[in-house]
C-alpha cells in the first residue's frame, strides 16, 4: 500500500486523537510496529495566525531524532483559501503527508462547519480537498465518517469527491457524526465506500485487537485499519499481540519510556499529569489494578510514578524502574 510515493508497511496505523497522539504516543506506537502515525488535529486558521501551540502539536521534540516511519499532519477547517495558506506555512516542517479532518464530531468543531461538518455539504468538502492537493507538495489523505446522520449518509459521495480532487488515501470511521462513538460500527457502509473508490481505504472504529482488525478487513474489503482508542495503553496492538500476553516487566519498560518522553517534552509535573490517562490503561486488567489506581493518578513526577509501580510489583527491582534522567533516551530510537 502506498500514500503517493510513500511505501506503507503492512499493519495498523495510529489514528489522530486530540490530546492523545502527541509525539510521545506516536513514538511508542511506531516502536511497536505502527504502519504510520498522524498528529493531533491542528486548526488551519490557527496556523495562519502563527499560533505556537498549534505548531507544537505537530512537531517532534527538537532534541530527539524523529522515529522511522511515515508521519502525517492533520489539519481541520472549512475555508479552502485559509487551508492553502496554512499548508504553505508548513513547507519547512518535518512530515510526510497531509491529512484532512472530515470526521471530528465535537460540537465546537462542527458548529463552524469544520470536521464532520463538511459531510453536510459534499461540494464544500471537495473544494477543501482540492485546495489541499493544489497547495501541498506532499501527498494528501483524508479521514471521514459515514455521514452526518442516518438521513445524511454522504460518506460515499464525499469519498468519491475526495478521490476526484486528488486525495490518495481515505480512513473511514464506521459511524455517522450523530452516532459519535456508539453504537456498534457499520461494516456494510464502509464496504460501500471501499467499492466506490479506487484509492486505498482504511477501516477505523472499535479495533481493539488483531482479531478485530482481521474481521473488519474481511467484512469490508478495506486495505488496512486505523486504530484509535484501542491503542491507548496498548501499543502492542500494532505488533499483533494481545495485551493479555504482555508480561508486567515488559509493560513497565514501555510505561517508563512513555512517561519519560512525556515528562521531557512537557516538563514535570505537566507531563506526568498528562500521562495519567495512559498509565491507567497500561495496567488495566492486571491483578489489583483498581487498588493502585488512586496512587497512580496522584503521582506528579516520574519518580513518584515509578515508586508506586515498584511497590506494587516487588519482582521488579528499583534499578529497573529508576527515573534517572541519564536513562531517558536522547532520541526516540535505541
Amino acid at each position: 500500500m502506498r500514500i503517493g510515493a510513500i511505501e506503507i508497511n503492512p499493519g495498523a496505523a495510529l489514528a489522530p486523537m486530540a490530546g492523545i497522539s502527541d509525539s510521545a504516543m506516536r513514538a511508542v506506537c511506531l516502536r511497536q510496529g505502527a504502519a504510520f502515525t498522524v498528529s493531533e488535529m491542528v486548526s488551519a486558521k490557527a496556523l495562519t495566525m502563527n499560533d505556537r501551540k498549534s505548531l507544537a502539536l505537530l512537531r517532534w521534540p527538537a532534541d530527539a531524532t524523529r522515529p522511522a516511519g511515515p508521519y502525517g499532519v492533520q489539519l481541520f477547517g472549512h475555508e479552502p483559501d485559509v487551508l492553502a495558506e496554512a499548508i504553505h506555512r508548513l513547507d519547512g516542517e518535518d512530515f510526510d503527508f497531509l491529512d484532512l479532518n472530515m470526521g471530528c464530531p465535537a460540537p465546537k468543531i462542527v458548529s463552524h462547519g469544520d470536521g464532520a461538518g463538511l459531510l453536510r455539504e459534499p461540494a464544500k468538502a471537495e473544494a477543501f480537498a482540492r485546495a489541499a492537493v493544489a497547495a501541498s507538495r506532499r501527498p494528501v489523505t483524508a479521514k471521514l465518517r459515514l455521514g452526518w446522520d442516518d438521513a445524511t449518509m454522504t460518506g460515499t459521495e464525499v469519498a468519491r469527491r475526495c478521490e476526484a480532487a486528488g486525495v490518495q488515501l481515505l480512513a473511514v470511521h464506521a459511524r455517522t457524526r450523530a452516532q459519535q462513538y456508539t453504537p456498534g460500527v457499520n461494516f456494510e457502509a464502509v464496504a460501500a465506500i471501499k467499492r466506490a473508490v479506487g484509492i486505498p481505504v482504511l477501516f477505523n472504529g472499535d479495533i481493539a485487537s488483531a482479531d478485530d482488525a482481521l474481521y473488519a478487513l474481511r467484512q469490508t474489503g478495506c486495505d488496512g485499519v486505523m486504530v484509535g482508542r484501542g491503542a491507548v495503553g496498548n501499543p502492542w496492538i500494532f505488533d499483533g499481540r494481545s495485551i493479555d500476553t504482555v508480561g508486567y516487566p515488559e509493560r513497565l519498560a514501555v510505561i517508563r519510556r512513555h512517561a519519560l518522553w512525556m515528562s521531557r517534552f512537557y516538563g514535570e509535573p505537566l507531563g506526568i499529569v498528562l500521562f495519567r490517562k495512559h498509565v491507567v490503561r497500561y495496567v488495566q486488567g492486571l491483578r489489583d489494578a483498581t487498588s493502585v489506581r488512586p496512587a497512580l493518578l496522584a503521582a506528579e513526577s516520574a519518580g513518584e510514578l515509578f515508586s508506586v509501580l515498584e511497590a506494587w510489583s516487588p519482582e521488579l527491582s528499583r534499578q529497573e524502574l529508576s527515573p534517572d534522567e541519564s536513562e531517558a533516551e536522547d532520541s526516540y530510537e535505541d
